[in-house]
């Protein structure tokens, strides 16, 4: 089994998949054994992969920061990871470990990583408040997405099994008082998570807030922001906060265009060997549904998320996406690269094939037969 490579998205691929249970680059500062992904060594976690007591699966990424090579290692990881894969972000990574029926550690880990996000929402709340142009709401929504999601997914509003015949409460509970009763453990983690005990009861009263609301959008943040700072500090007369809100609408327009423009130019740059990467910006998926382009190379048909096949395989893949196209029944098949790996081809929907972390546009495989003469 070969486990050195050249191309560190290979290794990546081959992590995020399980294909093996170790590999490495020829560099040798970015590898994985099992189910945990390195960037240097053990000292820095990209991410593992993670089940919870229901079996299911999740990757967790690691959100901080060490070095410019560690920062590509990190984008090169999240590139990987399978389309509609679950996939989460928290400090080192930390994340708790399900043994049968309950967590074996990490349950305050978990809980830090609600704290810090709630630390995060908080930050991006003043900024707002303040800002002329800016729109921080996206950014909150997202936060507030995530821990919903994270708090579904591990069980954490539900009481867990902790030793023998002892259970911890569900962390958090309808009202802070009730919670701040129920469970020392999660009130030590939130203490320790912001410093002082004033500070752990405002962030836990502002995810009470969000947990209350029937429906999170960006006018209930508003919302948020005005509860939870007072309706005095974000009082403004209507004529000047719709003017800031217009300004806000038209600088997100603008930045959006501009990221597009962005994309379309570094696809171009990219699909005449200008470029070694294309990472299309959210947008741009949000716009079109599909992330990944395709080109030829060195008489290869290379995917901009740096996987190669062969001619050969190209073709016959061709024929497939062909079918699909003209209402051929869909049925699943794999692709094999140069490196002798199979990948899954999971679905074809709207003319837009999923294989893997690939999303890729009938149009992008037209263009590769119409050159090729197919």
């Amino acid at each position: 089994m070969r486990t050195v490579f050249s191309d560190i998205h290979q290794v990546a691929h081959l992590w995020a998949h399980q294909a093996q249970e170790e590999a490495r680059n020829s560099q040798d500062n970015f590898y994985f054994r099992n189910n945990t992904i390195y960037s240097y060594g053990a000292h820095f976690i990209c991410g593992p992969i993670v089940f919870n007591k229901r079996g299911e699966k999740a990757y967790v990424l690691n959100n901080n920061s060490y070095s410019n090579t560690t920062s590509k290692h990190q984008g090169v990881v999240r590139s990987s990871i399978p389309f509609g894969s679950i996939i989460f972000s928290t400090s080192g990574a930390e994340t708790p470990n399900a043994i049968g029926s309950k967590y074996q550690y990490g349950y305050i880990q978990a809980i830090n990583a609600v704290c810090n996000k709630i630390v995060n929402i908080e930050a991006l709340m003043q900024k707002e408040v303040r800002a002329k142009s800016i729109d921080y709401k996206p950014q909150i929504l997202s936060l507030i997405k995530e821990i919903d999601r994270w708090i579904k997914f591990w069980e954490l509003n539900k009481k867990q099994k902790w030793g023998v015949n002892s259970y911890l409460p569900p962390v958090w509970q309808p009202d802070i008082d009730t919670y701040l009763n129920a469970s020392k453990r999660a009130i030590d983690a939130c203490f320790n998570c912001t410093n002082t005990p004033e500070k752990a009861a405002s962030y836990l009263y502002l995810f009470n807030l969000i947990r209350a609301l029937d429906e999170i959008n960006y006018e209930n943040i508003e919302n948020i922001i005005s509860q939870f700072y007072g309706s005095d500090v974000v009082k403004q007369e209507p004529e000047r906060l719709e003017k800031i809100n217009k300004a806000k609408a038209q600088q997100a327009l603008a930045n959006k265009k501009k990221l597009l423009q962005e994309d379309a130019k570094n696809l171009k740059k990219w699909k005449a060997n200008d470029k070694q990467t294309w990472n299309p910006s959210s947008e741009f998926w949000v716009k079109f549904g599909w992330d990944t382009s395709l080109r030829i190379k060195n008489d290869l048909i290379e995917t901009s998320k740096h996987i190669k096949i062969s001619l050969e395989e190209g073709k016959r893949l061709w024929a497939l996406v062909q079918a699909f196209h003209n209402g051929h029944e869909f049925r699943h098949d794999l692709a094999l690269d140069l490196n002798g790996h199979q990948w899954k081809i999971n679905s074809y929907k709207n003319d837009i094939l999923t294989a893997g972390c690939h999303t890729i546009h009938f149009s992008e495989c037209q263009e590769i037969a119409n050159q090729l003469g197919w």
